[in-house]
């Protein structure tokens, strides 16, 4: 249902999650699972993606409106729940702000907003030392993760998540 491309970047994502669950000493389940099922609601097209949540009666909140490009978020944890049977709402959580990250995430937490961001399939500048840091020192892997992902969200001219901008309060307030 999400296609060959994003079914083998969730793969990559679930085997760096449990590397980093075991390095840091989280749930490897949780891990794997949370990994694997982060972009279960990416449909093909924003379209598919609304059609969906309207045929579940998943109703956006306000905050998220604006943002298209991170609906799949919210489907995806409600389809981790209800398709799949996820009941932790540590991994359900994860799952859902996976994209934006948000103020005051748990480790669990930053280890999936990596994995999704770090995965094999995954290449940019400097993702190499990015992958190393991330292996000795996840906080700053995170913060340095998250202001790469702030802007290259700035260098498209969109505007950013309100939880993106929350996470890096959360973490320093600045993109230096």
């Amino acid at each position: 249902m999400i296609g060959e491309k994003r079914f083998f970047h969730s793969l990559g994502s679930l085997h760096l999650a449990v590397a980093l669950a075991d390095r840091y000493g989280e749930d490897l389940l949780k891990a794997a699972t949370a990994g694997l099922l982060h972009d279960c609601g990416r449909l093909p097209n924003i379209e598919m993606v609304e059609a969906e949540a309207r045929r579940r009666n998943l109703t956006l909140p306000p905050e998220e409106r604006p943002y298209a490009k991170v609906w799949h978020a919210l489907l995806s944890a409600e389809m981790a729940e209800h398709d799949f049977g996820v009941s932790d709402p540590e991994v359900l959580r994860a799952i859902l702000i996976h994209p934006t990250g948000d103020a005051d995430m748990s480790r669990f937490e930053q280890i999936i907003f990596l994995a999704d961001y770090l995965e094999p399939m995954r290449g940019f500048e400097g993702l190499n030392e990015l992958r190393k840091l991330a292996e000795s020192d996840l906080g700053q892997a995170f913060r340095c993760a998250l202001r790469g992902k702030i802007k290259h969200v700035q260098g498209q001219g969109r505007a950013l998540h309100p939880r993106s901008l929350r996470a890096l309060e959360s973490v320093g307030g600045n993109l230096t």
